[in-house]
């Protein structure tokens, strides 16, 4: 049987989280949350998820600041980091990009196109 790919949401709305997690794990993947940017980090050196579905605006740490540690400081990691936000302008979207995220998904989440957005990048 093969392992199950790991996904970690990262949100301070535990209705977004609830969300996500069931339909990833009815999916079949392994799923770990984190309401902070602090406990998201934690969670990426000790999970190494394959892909981290982060919200930008969150407090004490940005969604942007986490992307950046993610992919600055830990790059022995093939994590894949994808933006799922209610910021939907170009300039957000941009910013995302520049710092290293793979995608962008805007809220109130679409679940075939988050699926099919995690599907193409695994």
């Amino acid at each position: 049987m093969a392992e199950k790919k790991r996904i970690l949401i990262v949100d301070d709305s535990t209705t977004n989280i609830f969300l996500l997690e069931n339909l990833l794990q009815g999916e079949g993947f392994q799923v770990y949350t984190a309401l902070t940017g602090r406990d998201a980090l934690n969670l990426v050196t000790k999970k190494n998820p394959d892909i981290v579905l982060l919200d930008i605006m969150m407090p004490e740490m940005s969604g942007y600041d986490v992307l950046k540690n993610i992919l600055y400081n830990m790059q022995d990691k093939n994590t894949k980091v994808i933006m799922v936000t209610a910021k939907s302008a170009q300039e957000d979207i941009d910013k995302a990009t520049e710092f290293g995220a793979v995608d962008y998904v805007t809220k109130p989440i679409d679940t075939e196109l988050i699926l099919s957005k995690i599907r193409k990048h695994l």
